[in-house]
């Protein structure tokens, strides 16, 4: 595990990064589409579960989702294909280096 701020956690061996945020269930969707909007990355899908949220989108080619568990109130960035996730997670850690979550 390797930890670059307070704000989130690289977990390589899981291929996510765990955001060290506290969201709340009926925020999280539309900050998290307002986030990947102003980085425009082009947004995929929103899912919804009883206790649990999901925001897909692309980020260079690649599918991302920001997952939110609504029992932990936590919430992490997943690549779909795990195996891409080191070349592909370098763009959204620069943009989490500056990133503030309400």
């Amino acid at each position: 595990m390797q930890q670059l701020t307070t704000l989130f956690e690289v977990l390589e061996e899981h291929g996510v990064i765990k955001l060290n945020h506290l969201f709340e269930e009926q925020q999280f969707l539309a900050q998290a589409q307002d986030f990947i909007e102003q980085q425009a990355w082009p947004i995929s899908f929103a899912e919804q579960g009883a206790d649990w949220l999901v925001l897909g989108f692309y980020l260079e080619q690649q599918l991302w989702w920001w997952r939110f568990d609504a029992l932990t109130e936590s919430a992490w960035f997943e690549c779909a294909n795990s195996e891409h996730f080191q070349a592909s997670c370098t763009p959204l850690l620069a943009v989490l280096k500056h990133a503030s979550f309400g």
